[in-house]
């Protein structure tokens, strides 16, 4: 799966073309390569989070996809969706697309770097994680447990706060009901 999308590159306020597309080798090396030792140094949330591990684990099982953002031969973000295991608490029981791991590249966040390098990487990434939801008849059902650097991001894609998980290490449950047409 490839599809042309567009970021916003900051420093000269230009759209520039990006491929959102399905996750390979090429973007797990980037991420070791130009994102691991940023991440680290970072006060983060993400900042341990091993992407081979979660491809590797994530790889025997159908109900897992991973994709992609590259812009400029670099990864720019990279998320994991788990597609059927997931029920909605908006409307119980409905199967929704539930965003197991969702990152931009540190450059890519307000928190390292000011001004970030492409703006709207986690937009487009939630944004797809919706459209697959309404592709696979979930109505546009979405559902993901936040960092807590991360909150306010998700409350400004007007998803709805179901506050702290204690099922989830206190992790902030956050989801889309269907789209209303």
């Amino acid at each position: 799966m490839q599809k042309v999308i567009k970021l916003l590159r900051v420093a000269d306020d230009r759209a520039v073309d990006a491929v959102l597309t399905t996750l390979n080798q090429k973007h797990l090396d980037d991420f070791e390569t130009f994102w691991k030792a940023r991440l680290q140094a970072s006060n983060e949330g993400d900042r341990y989070w091993n992407w081979e591990k979660k491809n590797r684990v994530t790889a025997s099982s159908i109900n897992y996809e991973k994709y992609a953002i590259e812009c400029e031969q670099i990864t720019q973000g990279l998320m994991i969706v788990e597609i059927d295991w997931h029920r909605s608490q908006i409307e119980s029981g409905k199967s929704l697309v539930y965003v197991d791991y969702l990152a931009a590249a540190p450059w890519n966040r307000c928190s390292s770097q000011e001004p970030p390098q492409f703006s709207g990487v986690g937009t487009i990434l939630m944004q797809f994680a919706r459209s697959r939801s309404v592709a696979l008849g979930y109505g546009g059902r979405v559902a993901l447990h936040a960092l807590p650097s991360a909150a306010t991001f998700y409350d400004k894609q007007n998803m709805m706060n179901f506050g702290s998980d204690p099922d989830k290490e206190n992790l902030i449950y956050f989801e889309w009901g269907r789209i209303k047409r």
